[in-house]
């Protein structure tokens, strides 16, 4: 069964390449079939040259795209998650923070259906409460919050209260998805404002990722660390967002950079949504990707890849603004639309 099993695995990789020995041998046979008609013309050898120089540059991006879509296919529709439990061991904890927001509470649940006992950190003490007790009493797991508010932990000494609590329990994976998403021009923003904003979205996850990677190193097992960007991250754009796009853009990096720093102990990914169903509204018929939908597809590339923007219309968005990022129109078209959702949303 083991043996049957590999070869199963096997099967869509061998796929994958055979695909692109087939279009890598179509290339080479085309062009073995008109260089002689340019030598039977009398060509020159330097245009010859050129004409060989300008073929390789195609079948070169012929290639690529063919790798890369071989391996979109792969991963989106043939490759399987990791078993999470097996992974990173079962009966361990999953800490939370930002817990009582949309995303937060979407891995939280995701995380407690596959086994996790589920600890949530967060400002809300009814609501940390009551999707403490929903949680427990859904998925029979052990739970725990924690109240705290992010945006007025101004020295390390306010974190060490909160942090010490939680060296009691084993933690295997890390979710920071607290942020302050607030909008506005960025001349009017008070300092108080932007250190509040900075606090939340910057300083809260560096702390929070140092002070677990330093006990997940030392467990025998693997551990993860998910951090949350956004799609903003690839793309810098102005126009009442500047602030949550630079912040966002440095927890994408700093997650990439931690990933390639301890990839031999720890999973740390990025995750990079779009806008997600509001959590009070999921039962309500929509388009719109549900934060629970969100956790569950990030999920399952935890361990296969450094970032993820999750669902594939969001990966999808997310390679188009990738390519775009040098384009100057594409940023000022993005612009405009921010300005106008966040003056409608007034």
């Amino acid at each position: 069964k083991k043996q049957q099993q590999k070869i199963g695995n096997c099967l869509p990789l061998s796929t994958c390449y055979c695909l692109k020995s087939l279009i890598m041998n179509s290339i080479r046979s085309f062009f073995n079939k008109q260089l002689p008609k340019l030598q039977n013309l009398g060509e020159s050898t330097s245009a010859c040259r050129v004409y060989n120089f300008f073929a390789f540059l195609g079948a070169f991006q012929s290639l690529t795209l063919a790798t890369r879509t071989c391996r979109s296919i792969y991963d989106n529709f043939i490759r399987k998650g990791h078993n999470l439990t097996q992974r990173y061991g079962s009966g361990t904890w999953a800490v939370v923070t930002g817990a009582t927001d949309d995303i937060g509470l979407g891995f939280a649940q995701e995380l407690a259906s596959r086994g996790f006992n589920i600890c949530l950190i967060a400002q809300d003490k009814d609501k940390l409460k009551t999707y403490a007790e929903n949680l427990r009493e859904e998925f029979k797991i052990n739970t725990q919050f924690i109240v705290m508010d992010f945006a007025e932990l101004k020295q390390l000494a306010d974190y060490e209260e909160t942090l010490s609590k939680l060296d009691t329990i084993e933690v295997s994976i890390l979710v920071n998805t607290v942020e302050n998403n607030e909008g506005g021009n960025y001349h009017e923003w008070s300092y108080h404002k932007i250190q509040e904003f900075l606090t939340a979205n910057i300083n809260s996850q560096v702390v929070f990722s140092r002070f677990f990677a330093e006990k997940m190193l030392k467990r025998e097992k693997k551990s993860a660390i998910i951090t949350l960007a956004s799609m903003s991250a690839y793309l810098p754009v102005g126009n009442m967002i500047a602030m949550y796009t630079a912040a966002k853009a440095f927890n994408h990096v700093l997650s990439l950079a931690l990933s390639e720093e301890y990839r031999h102990k720890l999973d740390v990914m990025s995750v990079t949504p779009g806008k997600v169903a509001n959590q009070s509204n999921i039962e309500t018929p929509s388009k719109e990707v549900t934060p629970r939908s969100f956790a569950q597809t990030s999920l399952r590339d935890l361990g296969h890849k450094d970032e993820t923007a999750g669902v594939l219309q969001f990966k999808f968005v997310a390679t188009m603004l990738r390519y775009s990022r040098y384009c100057t129109w594409m940023r000022h078209f993005i612009a405009k639309k921010n300005k106008e959702l966040y003056e409608n949303s007034k």
